[in-house]
């Protein structure tokens, strides 16, 4: 399944992210959501500020996981111009509560974080 969530500025333009999920089984039998298209997010576009401490852990999670998926098999194709571009876009971003304190980052499904993401950025193109 696809999860593509869009913003529209009406008569202007828009933005849709789009991610591959697979549905898969969580604790006490409850389904969620794995992303399976693994390209970053261009940070450039982030409006780091308007990003909650749940939203910076969720990106900053799903950075981990392609620099820990692709990475490696970027370096075994000998594809280093590429492995750079990707750990460069793949930056975790600090929260509000790291500031003050280390915080644990914990995964969060796509499905629940990809809108806000989709505004922040077009709040950046505006």
């Amino acid at each position: 399944m696809t999860g593509e969530p869009a913003w529209y500025q009406s008569n202007k333009f828009g933005v849709r992210l789009g991610n591959v999920l697979e549905v898969v089984t969580k604790p006490e039998g409850y389904l969620g959501f794995l992303e399976t298209t693994l390209v970053p997010f261009d940070p450039k576009l982030i409006d780091k500020s308007m990003l909650t401490d749940y939203e910076v852990l969720w990106l900053n999670a799903y950075n981990e996981r392609i620099r820990k998926i692709v990475g490696p098999e970027l370096n075994a194709q000998g594809m280093l111009d590429v492995y750079y571009w990707m750990t460069n876009k793949t930056i975790p971003f600090e929260t509000q509560a790291s500031k003050t304190m280390k915080s644990t980052n914990s995964a969060v499904s796509l499905a629940e974080n990809l809108l806000g993401i989709v505004l922040v950025i077009m709040n950046a193109l505006v």
